[in-house]
């Protein structure tokens, strides 16, 4: 994971200001989830998340200052202990449900995944 999050960050403009990290195995992301970090990632916050059931979510919101700390990861956690350490420089937004925590791994939560989302769509 780090090695993906290393490339991405090598293959962005110079002037690119943040970075959005979406995992690809999480299709139940609240469509309202991104604009809420961009709007919590301010001057005096390095990154935002989503929280839900006060876990942090999908995806995160990660501020250029940090990119250099990006470069050096190694393993395969990717960035939560950078985010884990930044304190109140980490915009902790509130999910309005579990799509940012839920990731499909199995058949049987791509099973859930369909049902959640079709019980998300008949919501809206």
């Amino acid at each position: 994971m780090s090695q993906s999050l290393k490339l991405a960050i090598a293959a962005l403009a110079p002037d690119v200001d943040a970075v959005f990290v979406f995992l690809g195995d999480m299709p139940l992301i609240p469509p309202d989830v991104p604009a809420a970090l961009a709007e919590a990632l301010t001057q005096d916050v390095a990154a935002a998340a989503p929280m839900f059931g006060g876990e942090l979510g999908h995806p995160v919101l990660i501020g250029a200052p940090l990119f250099p700390e990006l470069r050096r990861l190694e393993g395969d956690r990717g960035a939560r202990r950078l985010l884990e350490a930044l304190g109140p420089r980490l915009a902790r937004v509130a999910a309005p449900h579990r799509g940012v925590l839920f990731d499909v791994d199995t058949r049987a939560a791509l099973a859930e995944a369909q049902r959640l989302g079709a019980q998300t769509a008949e919501a809206r």
